[in-house]
């Protein structure tokens, strides 16, 4: 057995079971004690398709002295995070008081033993929660980060191609689309061009519905990484939080953002099919098929 088999048995059979746990008796502290739940305040959700580049931009924004940057928290979201039968979209019909409690109350309790005043929280499932997020969070701010299509599929796939974990669970584990399961019979690059464009049309139909434009902001993953600095300064004031210089190391390894693998990587086939089916949706966020960028 490998270490990411074994590493994958012990978070399912071991960890998760004494999460579940915690987060049901989080629940109950916020019950008894209401100012649990209150103490997630203004919080930050960052989403996008996996592999957009959300979790190195989340890496950096996140790194400052007054938030309590969470990555992920994928168990603590979503209890079925396990079940490959388990749909990844929510709405506000699922917001009810125990979840909300829960899940409140759980990253309350991160937030006060980090003795921080703000949340920082990247969870590409979220991408399908933002109703769910208005529901429970109503004071919540959300950033997409969006990448173009083609370099978006060739990760997926590739992390799916090399992670024997992912390879047993549709979409490889990553967020799955509300009609995910009308396309498990494509082949896996016709997959991912779909999830890219379902889940990037969802989010900007419901971000600016349910946020409007004082909660709901969008950044080109390769925009950050031709300006971070600027792009940080920027995402600071439209979150309220205190512009503050991230580290100059973590700036410096951030690449161009416009890898080109793709280019050399995707069959002409592949290419010409994730092109026709992200071809509308890439025009929406001004990304032209024609080219990198």
């Amino acid at each position: 057995m490998d270490r990411a088999m074994r590493n994958y048995l012990i978070r399912r059979y071991a960890l998760a079971p004494a999460l579940k746990l915690s987060t049901h008796l989080a629940a109950l502290g916020g019950l008894v004690f209401p100012v649990l739940r209150r103490a997630v305040k203004q919080p930050v959700f960052i989403v996008g398709c996996s592999r957009s580049g959300t979790t190195l931009f989340a890496e950096i924004f996140g790194e400052r002295p007054d938030a309590c940057n969470v990555m992920d928290a994928s168990q603590v979201w979503d209890l079925q995070y396990y079940n490959k039968s388990a749909d990844d979209h929510r709405d506000e019909n699922d917001a009810n008081f125990w979840e909300e409690s829960r899940i409140r109350s759980s990253l309350a309790i991160r937030i006060l033993l980090a003795g921080r005043e703000r949340l920082i929280n990247k969870n590409n499932q979220n991408s399908l929660r933002l109703r769910y997020l208005k529901s429970a969070f109503p004071d919540a701010f959300i950033i997409h980060v969006v990448r173009d299509a083609r370099p978006v599929v060739l990760s997926n796939m590739s992390r799916v191609e090399k992670d024997r974990y992912r390879r047993g669970f549709p979409f490889g584990r990553f967020p799955k689309p509300v009609a995910w399961r009308s396309y498990m019979d494509k082949p896996v690059v016709e997959q991912f061009a779909h999830q890219w464009s379902d889940i990037t049309a969802q989010i900007r139909k419901d971000g600016p519905a349910m946020f409007g434009p004082d909660q709901y902001t969008e950044v080109k993953f390769e925009e950050f990484c031709a300006d971070p600095a600027g792009t940080i300064r920027r995402l600071d004031r439209f979150c309220h939080l205190p512009e503050i210089d991230r580290a100059a190391s973590a700036i410096a390894s951030i690449g161009s953002g416009d890898s080109d693998a793709w280019t050399i990587r995707l069959p002409a086939a592949d290419l010409e099919r994730i092109n026709e089916i992200t071809a509308d949706q890439m025009a929406v966020f001004g990304y032209s098929t024609g080219a990198a960028r």
